[in-house]
């Protein structure tokens, strides 16, 4: 009944009806809002992603390939608005690390810790087929944006980000399922 309401309100909107579109959009903002907290810091950002979401979805809803899901749609603006906004403020803020006393001390089993975490990390790696070591050592150690990695391996944006989630997901895998801790 729900996709159906939601067919019927995008085929009207797309054709003009302003009640529609006001309909369409308040149908399913607490839904997108729900989803963007997943994605955004915090649930003011959540609001203005939904806000922004909202505004591009009735701009370009006739872009919107009827029949597809409108869901899936808003979720993705959504998204892409929450990142937006957390790299804007990823600019804005100061390490959390400057508001605590530096160290200048490091204990013996901090040095342990951190030996075993780039040991573990180091086989693990290894274990990774080399075009999932390449991207995380590109993206994650040499901290290169995407479009840089892109440029460096010759491939898109868009399969930079593929790879780096696969490879992501590969490293996780290879760090829980294996014994690393012996060799």
């Amino acid at each position: 009944m729900f996709d159906d309401d939601s067919d019927r309100l995008v085929s009207a909107a797309q054709d003009g009806d302003a009640r529609a579109l006001e309909q369409l959009l308040a149908t399913h903002r607490e839904t997108v809002f729900r989803y963007g907290l997943r994605f955004c810091r915090s649930t003011e950002d959540a609001e203005d992603a939904v806000q922004e979401t909202l505004w591009a979805a009735s701009r370009s809803l006739s872009t919107f390939r009827r029949g597809a899901a409108i869901t899936t749609w808003l979720f993705t603006i959504v998204r892409n608005n929450c990142h937006r906004l957390w790299w804007k403020h990823r600019h804005e803020e100061t390490d959390l690390a400057d508001a605590f006393p530096q160290w200048t001390e490091r204990t013996a089993e901090d040095e342990v810790t951190s030996a075993e975490v780039r040991r573990i990390l180091a086989r693990a790696l290894a274990r990774l087929e080399p075009a999932h070591r390449e991207i995380l050592l590109l993206r994650d150690v040499e901290g290169l944006t995407a479009p840089e990695a892109a440029e460096r391996l010759s491939i898109t944006i868009d399969a930079v980000k593929s790879r780096l989630h696969r490879a992501r997901e590969a490293l996780r895998g290879e760090i829980a399922t294996r014994d690393l801790t012996r060799c």
